[in-house]
């Protein structure tokens, strides 16, 4: 029943989209979920070198009986976060003793970890309830947090006291009531036993005011880098001008690129600036730099620049020097992705590349939110891909058709000027007569 509502909503889109004839290349795609309701695919360098439209508006998904799938293109997958890792830590449990009365008698190696620690009582009056001293100098990085584990019978609601060190002599506080809780009522369960860390300590100690409860293992929660998708690189060759100051590079394809680098032969150092254009008659408009491009031998080397993605086809190195051996200009882009939704007929194809046709975008993003909220908060879209370099639908599809609206105007014009002057032909032809 839901697909059926779903399809239902999609038929006005179907009927806007239907047709598809005028493509220059198709691609086949496939996945390995037949059944999907979404796909998302990948647009690889084959797609943005058939694609003719400055914003990619040329490029579509078709069923088997050739109608447009409503889709949509987004940009390049955002970097994904990563889960923390976790990284076991020793601990040692302290003997209770008067409140803030501890001195700690430690011995260490030369790495500074914890062999064994001992400590001596001061009379006072008032004691705390359980603590423990975690050894965290063997971390080499800022953990985000520490992780307890209790017996997982202990059932306790405290606040805990949490201090740093770095030579197990000078402490200082970084919580004073920090809550910590594991609670259980019938299949029920509340747990709440992570400490948040805002600075690097080698040592912390923790201190459960007014409550003893059997510690298990702690963790530091250590943060991972996001992972960012790949980019994909494409080196062009270069034409130099007379003075071998500038080099011009023409791009295969509408791909989005947003970073450029240089390929220098042996161990040179130039200083370039980066323009490009999309159309020859245009300016060049500024792109990146200036900046110093070197190579020292195999492994130094400068790194790539970056700027905002943009689809031209013509670009052009300008140096500060002539340089006489040309170099090369390596563009980078993230792929694009395109997602449609599977309401036609498959076999589906991806098709490029139309001077006559041009993809509506639907609005999915609404629909996919619907879709995720009905799934589950992890739903995606289906992995699709195209295959191969694709093959060849109709070579004139990227011919401008005839303006015949502008023929048939210019000849109803040209068929008034015959006929005014027929009829001025005729009244000089009367008048001669009567004279």
């Amino acid at each position: 029943m839901k697909n059926h509502k779903r399809a239902v909503v999609l038929l006005p889109l179907l009927l806007l989209l239907t047709g598809a004839a005028g493509w220059l290349r198709q691609w086949p795609i496939a996945s390995a979920d037949q059944a999907a309701e979404a796909y998302r695919v990948q647009l690889d360098a084959s797609v943005y070198r058939h694609a003719s439209d400055k914003a990619l508006g040329d490029v579509a998904v078709i069923d088997a009986q050739e109608r447009m799938m409503p889709a949509m293109l987004f940009a390049a997958d955002m970097p994904t976060a990563q889960a923390p890792s976790l990284h076991a830590l020793r601990w040692f449990t302290l003997p209770q003793v008067p409140l803030a009365r501890l001195d700690l008698i430690s011995e260490r190696d030369e790495n500074g970890r914890v062999l064994s620690i001992k400590a001596r009582e001061i009379k006072t009056v008032g004691s705390e309830g359980d603590s423990w001293l975690v050894d965290a100098s063997t971390l080499s990085a800022r953990p985000d947090a520490l992780l307890l584990q209790f017996a997982p019978e202990a059932q306790f609601s405290a606040n805990m006291r949490v201090e740093g060190s770095n030579d197990l002599k000078t402490w200082w506080t970084w919580h004073e009531n920090n809550a910590v809780l594991q609670l259980r009522q019938g299949d029920e369960r509340m747990v709440q036993t992570r400490i948040a860390l805002g600075e690097q300590a080698r040592y912390w100690r923790l201190t459960l005011q007014g409550a003893s409860v059997p510690l298990q293992a702690v963790w530091a929660e250590l943060p991972t880098a996001p992972v960012e998708p790949a980019r994909t690189w494409q080196d062009y060759q270069g034409r130099a001008s007379a003075d071998r100051r500038s080099f011009e590079f023409e791009a295969a394809g509408r791909q989005p690129f947003d970073r450029a680098d240089v390929l220098l032969p042996g161990s040179t150092l130039a200083h370039f600036r980066l323009e490009s254009r999309d159309d020859p008659t245009q300016p060049w408009q500024h792109r990146a730099g200036p900046w110093t491009q070197y190579r020292l031998g195999e492994a130094a080397r400068s790194e790539a620049q970056g700027f905002v993605p943009v689809r031209q086809r013509y670009w052009r190195l300008v140096a500060d020097r002539p340089i006489d051996d040309a170099p090369q200009l390596r563009l980078g882009w993230r792929p694009e992705v395109l997602i449609f939704i599977a309401a036609g007929q498959p076999p589906y194809r991806l098709v490029a590349g139309s001077a006559t046709r041009a993809r509506e975008d639907a609005p999915l993003a609404d629909l996919l939110l619907k879709m995720r909220s009905e799934q589950g908060g992890n739903w995606q879209p289906a992995s699709a891909w195209i295959q191969g370099e694709g093959e060849v639908s109709d070579a004139s599809a990227l011919e401008k058709p005839r303006d015949y609206k502008r023929l048939l105007l210019w000849g109803i014009l040209l068929l008034a000027v015959l006929l005014v002057g027929g009829f001025a032909v005729s009244l000089l032809r009367e008048k001669k007569v009567h004279e």
